[in-house]
């Protein structure tokens, strides 16, 4: 098989297993944990990572698969040839596909194990791929973009609200913009707002001046900013140049 079978282990206090004649580790095994899904394996493609609490652990789970075959056998003149077939109905093109070949073939799902209760929580799966932990390892945002995938249209995704110690999904935008114009994102100091119910849940930054910001009823809500760093010249001298051309039209 081509992905190792491992086994977590966990341990709160490093310095006193370190001292100890024989520390126990608490333990996340695959096999003996309820629910985990049947044909995957804990990953050492995905880092692991601890809540700023030492509550949870985040690691990554990949599916199983056959080893590929590097045996180097001589091909016969009747042997068929190798082609990359392509359907209509996937939901990217072939060249796409070939060049997202490495980055499918290693994907891995994040998940987190809470501690005390050695207990696997599931955060990410087939239909919600993408899921981004917050500073802090209390709250994550999930992207599900099935139905969104387009050669030609922008990216979108529906938003969620994640809570790490259950795994419990909150909808807080659907149909939202993603990508290098409108992404959704973290929060510049902690997550915990996420889950708060009276602020907003997903901060949404646009290519210029404008700041988007998606409250809990769904809906987009924007406002104008100025820019600030080296960006803020640039808008404060288009400023005076449009201030002295209406000045300039004025006086004629």
């Amino acid at each position: 098989m081509r992905e190792r079978d491992n086994v977590l282990l966990v341990y709160r206090d490093v310095q006193a297993a370190i001292g100890a004649t024989e520390a126990t580790p608490i333990k996340l095994d695959p096999a003996k944990t309820a629910g985990f899904p049947k044909g995957f394996v804990i990953s050492d493609r995905a880092a692991l990572d601890w809540s700023d609490d030492a509550a949870r652990v985040f690691f990554g789970i990949k599916e199983q698969v056959a080893a590929p075959d590097t045996a180097n056998r001589r091909r016969g003149p009747d042997e068929v040839a190798d082609v990359d077939i392509w359907n209509t109905n996937d939901e990217r093109i072939q060249s796409v596909q070939m060049t997202r070949a490495d980055a499918d073939r290693n994907f891995t799902y994040r998940e987190a194990f809470d501690v005390a209760g050695a207990k696997w929580v599931k955060l990410a799966d087939s239909t919600m791929r993408e899921v981004d932990v917050s500073q802090n390892g209390h709250w994550a945002v999930g992207r599900d973009i099935r139905g969104y995938i387009s050669d030609y249209k922008r990216p979108a995704a529906d938003i969620y609200r994640v809570n790490t110690s259950t795994g419990e999904r909150t909808l807080i935008a659907k149909g939202q913009l993603t990508g290098p114009t409108c992404s959704a994102s973290r929060p510049a100091a902690t997550t915990s707002s996420i889950g708060k119910t009276t602020s907003s849940s997903v901060q949404l930054r646009g290519r210029h001046d404008q700041d988007a910001r998606c409250g809990n009823d769904g809906q987009l809500h924007r406002r104008r900013v100025r820019p600030s760093g080296p960006q803020a010249l640039v808008w404060r001298q288009r400023l005076h140049d449009r201030r002295k051309g209406c000045d300039r039209d004025a006086s004629v």
